[in-house]
């Protein structure tokens, strides 16, 4: 049977009045009110969940191609040893909320190497800055077989202003592997 409403909006009143006569004593000997220490609990919990809240934080694609038809710089050697690890690096736009490189997501079948660099992206209140940067970062990748390699990047392609909608794309590059 459930609680009647009368009797649970009681309840919080009850509890107040039995913590107000609590007291805690400090080393010195000074009684403190139990209902101040909640108090200050209380501002500082609440003033730790604004903090959380006002920088929100996830890991997006990283935006290889602006709208304007600007491609990020993809460096990757001509020829690779088969079975040695090689290293391509990928300088990606970023800027506004995105200001920091997150790691890479990474594929490999054959010879070919699915590679989605990640970028995390922050926001601070509701707030992003209007600014445009580069974020270069540097990738491990490795073929088993010998052959033509083919590496695709996969990434987003929009402007850096807040409204435009990032779309796919796939920058497709190819490496001998010897």
């Amino acid at each position: 049977m459930g609680r009647h409403s009368s009797d649970v909006s009681r309840a919080p009143r009850k509890l107040s009045r039995s913590i107000s006569y609590l007291t805690l004593t400090a080393p010195r000997g000074r009684s403190t009110s139990y209902r101040t220490c909640v108090g200050v609990l209380v501002v500082l919990t609440c003033t730790a969940s604004a903090t959380l809240n006002a920088q929100r934080s996830d890991t997006v694609p990283a935006r290889l191609v602006l709208g304007r038809g600007e491609t990020a710089a993809l460096t990757i050697p001509d020829t690779v040893l088969r079975g040695h690890a090689f290293t391509v690096r990928v300088t990606a736009f970023a800027g506004g909320c995105i200001r920091e490189a997150g790691g890479s997501r990474v594929s490999i079948h054959g010879l070919v190497a699915d590679v989605t660099p990640l970028n995390v992206r922050r926001v601070v209140g509701n707030f992003c800055h209007l600014d445009r940067i580069l974020l270069p970062q540097t990738i491990s990748l490795r073929f088993d077989r010998a052959g033509l390699g083919r590496i695709r990047f996969h990434g987003t392609a929009n402007e850096l202003d807040s409204g435009a909608q990032p779309r796919w794309v796939v920058i497709e590059r190819t490496v001998v592997v010897r």
